[in-house]
């Protein structure tokens, strides 16, 4: 599982990364705005909340995530997002 994790995406309940570690998952992180691919081998990208609404410039701008996350969808690989609003 691919947790997005970074300035942009940084609130997460612990419990929950905890939960999903306890019940097998592999958890690695990438960061959405620095980041040009998905760690190897996921199978759930976990797009968390945060303070999206600052950093829309640099995620709208890092067209190599973009299309990582967009392959891993055309693969038939999941995708799980949250939000707070």
């Amino acid at each position: 599982m691919a947790v997005a994790y970074d300035e942009a995406f940084s609130c997460y309940f612990p419990d929950t990364l905890d939960l999903l570690e306890s019940r097998g998952a592999d958890v690695s992180v990438f960061s959405p705005l620095r980041g040009d691919s998905l760690p190897a081998g996921t199978d759930v990208v976990y797009i968390g909340c945060g303070r999206i609404d600052e950093h829309l410039p640099a995620l709208s701008d890092n067209f190599c995530i973009k299309e990582a996350i967009w392959d891993h969808v055309l693969n038939g690989r999941r995708v799980y997002a949250e939000g707070a609003g």
